[in-house]
């Protein structure tokens, strides 16, 4: 309610377009409203559990279904809730066919584990590894593994919220609030990466990873 109350119009001082802007007392409220996102994508959009799942259903339907029901057929969209799609499970995981394993891994809660993880902000080095690691794992395990990446992700933190523009006066240029918020200019996008791997197979899989002597620098 706070954030909403500040919110004000401005002018763009390059376009002269209308811009939607915050005005001065809604800095703090925005700040909130921001790092509550920021850490949702943290502990929740990009946990190592969930993100397993995503992969293991979305393997299960994509060869049992093909392509997802669309948006535009509204009817057979909405069909697709949680019963149906436990049901589909079932019937994949029971047919043998291409996508049983990752409907079995679903059903009975036998995702893969992470065997090798950067930080969630893996410096330049760090990233170069990984990128080397992806190589030398493909070539050692082949399909066996999984390789995950928040920059690929559809529904990764956007740098644009930081540029959201912050109203100082019929006098004054708009600002942003990364300008004006020491707090939201040092967050950074998330590029954590990871390896996933079959329970049966995640410790050696590890092991491997940590006896790479790569050069990175």
């Amino acid at each position: 309610a706070r954030l909403v109350s500040t919110l004000a119009w401005t002018e763009d001082p390059v376009g002269g377009n209308p811009l939607l802007a915050i005005e001065e007392d809604g800095v703090h409220a925005a700040e909130g409203l921001i790092l509550a996102r920021y850490f949702m994508f943290t502990q929740v959009y990009f946990h190592r559990v969930r993100r397993a799942y995503d992969y293991h259903l979305s393997e299960a339907l994509r060869a049992s279904i093909g392509k997802y029901p669309s948006p535009s057929a509204l009817d057979e969209y909405l069909d697709w809730d949680d019963l149906k799609v436990f049901m589909k499970l079932r019937e994949i995981a029971e047919s043998g066919r291409d996508g049983a394993d990752h409907a079995r891994r679903v059903l009975e809660r036998d995702h893969y584990r992470v065997a090798y993880s950067t930080g969630e902000h893996p410096s330049a080095a760090q990233l170069r590894r990984w990128e080397q690691l992806r190589e030398l794992v493909t070539k050692e395990f082949g399909d066996r593994i999984v390789f995950d990446s928040a920059e690929k992700a559809p529904h990764k933190f956007d740098r644009s919220l930081r540029a959201f523009p912050v109203f100082k006066g019929e006098a004054a240029a708009p600002t942003s609030i990364e300008e004006e918020s020491g707090l939201i200019e040092k967050l950074e996008e998330l590029k954590v990466c990871r390896i996933f791997a079959p329970r049966e197979l995640r410790e050696e899989v590890a092991a491997y990873c940590l006896n790479q002597n790569l050069n990175v620098r």
